[in-house]
């Protein structure tokens, strides 16, 4: 299991850095944006929150897809207290944007994280101590039987327009 427990909303336990504390951050302050807009500024729970769901989506915690995770979690955070019904897709449009730079800067100043650059201005982020397994989408390499897509299409062919929409723009 992950050795990161979390405590509190303000307060996590790291077994294996043996950090306890508010945050678990290295003796630097986070500095808040100082730009005109207003931008969502996740705590280092929120951050680790979102990582984990991207471990058990098998994605890798690539900063932009970490960016876009954290404010689905918000979003059914908010609507679970304005007491609303769970949506399939969270209203992430009422969430209000983070910026890169400030959640590189939280992953970057706790320990609990390793961040590698990848392409441009992309960043990595994963848990220390925690194995990740992620399948990678722009890989061309099919595992699934010629069969299984056979299937898939015949499936989605018997569908009417109306049962066969599929949602969009999550991460595509």
């Amino acid at each position: 299991g992950c050795p990161v427990q979390v405590s509190s909303p303000s307060t996590l336990d790291c077994v294996m850095c043996s950090v306890a504390g508010p945050l678990a951050v290295k003796k630097q302050q986070l500095e808040p944006c100082r730009s005109s807009k207003v931008y969502l500024q996740p705590s280092i729970t929120e951050v680790l929150e979102a990582a984990r769901s991207l471990y058990e989506d098998e994605l890798r915690p690539l900063g932009r897809i970490l960016l876009k995770r954290i404010r689905e979690q918000v979003a059914v955070a908010q609507a679970e207290a304005a007491g609303e019904p769970p949506a399939a897709m969270p209203n992430v449009a009422l969430v209000p944007l983070i910026d890169p730079k400030y959640l590189r800067r939280v992953c970057e100043t706790c320990r609990l994280f390793r961040v590698e650059p990848t392409e441009g201005r992309e960043f990595s982020v994963t848990i220390r101590g925690v194995q990740g397994v992620f399948v990678d989408p722009c890989s061309p390499r099919d595992p699934y039987p010629a069969q299984l897509w056979s299937e898939a299409a015949k499936y989605f062919d018997s569908l009417d327009s109306e049962m066969g929409r599929l949602p969009s723009g999550r991460y595509a």
